[in-house]
C-alpha cells in the first residue's frame, strides 16, 4: 500500500524499535571505532618495532663501517710508510753510488756536458737529474736524502698528506654523525590517555 501525503517518504518508528535501533547502531559504532583504534595501534607498534630494529642496525653498521674505514686508513699509512722506507733505502744506495761516481769524475763534465764523441748526450740531460743534486758526501746521503726529501723530490709529499688529512677529516665527520645517530632515542608509541 502506498503512503499518503504528508507521510510519503517518511518512516514512522515507535519508541521501542527506535531505542533498539539506536542502541544497536551505537554499539556497532563503538565496536567499529574500537577495532579501528586497535588496528591502528597494532600497526603503529609493529611499524615502530620494525623501525627501531633498523635504527639499531644502522647505528651498529655505521659504527662498524667507520671503525673499518679508520682501520684501513691506519693500514694504508703503515704500508705506505713501510714502502717509502724500503724503497727509500734502496734509492739511497743508488744515490750513494752516484755521489761516489761523481767523485770519480773529477772534471764533472762526462755526464752533464755535451760530448762530441757521444751523439746521444745533451748539454744538461733532463733524464739525468742527478747532476743537479747538491750532495757531494756519500756518508751524508742518509741525512740529505731522507724519506721526506725523497717524497718532496718525486712530488708526492703534498698528495700523500692531503689524502691522509682529507680521509681523517671525513672520518671525524662520520664519527660526529654517528654520535648524533647513536644518541637518537628509539621511537615509542604514545597514547593520548
Amino acid at each position: 500500500m502506498r503512503r499518503q501525503e504528508p507521510y510519503r517518504g517518511r518512516i514512522q518508528i515507535n519508541i521501542i524499535p527506535f531505542r533498539l535501533a539506536h542502541k544497536f547502531l551505537v554499539q556497532e559504532n563503538k565496536v567499529k571505532q574500537g577495532v579501528l583504534k586497535a588496528t591502528i595501534e597494532k600497526n603503529d607498534k609493529d611499524f615502530i618495532n620494525k623501525f627501531n630494529v633498523l635504527l639499531d642496525d644502522v647505528q651498529k653498521i655505521m659504527f662498524e663501517k667507520i671503525t673499518r674505514m679508520n682501520t684501513i686508513l691506519d693500514e694504508h699509512v703503515k704500508e705506505r710508510d713501510t714502502l717509502v722506507k724500503k724503497e727509500g733505502d734502496e734509492i739511497r744506495i743508488f744515490k750513494k753510488a752516484l755521489v761516489n761516481l761523481h767523485h770519480l769524475n773529477k772534471e764533472k763534465n762526462i755526464l752533464c756536458v755535451k760530448d762530441k764523441n757521444i751523439a746521444s748526450t745533451k748539454d744538461k740531460d733532463p733524464e739525468d737529474g742527478y747532476c743537479s743534486d747538491t750532495e757531494i758526501n756519500a756518508d751524508n746521503v742518509e741525512n740529505s736524502y731522507n724519506d721526506e726529501h725523497l717524497l718532496k723530490k718525486i712530488d708526492v709529499d703534498y698528495s700523500m698528506a692531503q689524502t691522509k688529512m682529507n680521509t681523517e677529516k671525513l672520518i671525524n665527520k662520520l664519527y660526529s654523525i654517528n654520535t648524533d645517530l647513536v644518541n637518537l632515542d628509539p621511537i615509542k608509541y604514545k597514547t593520548t590517555t
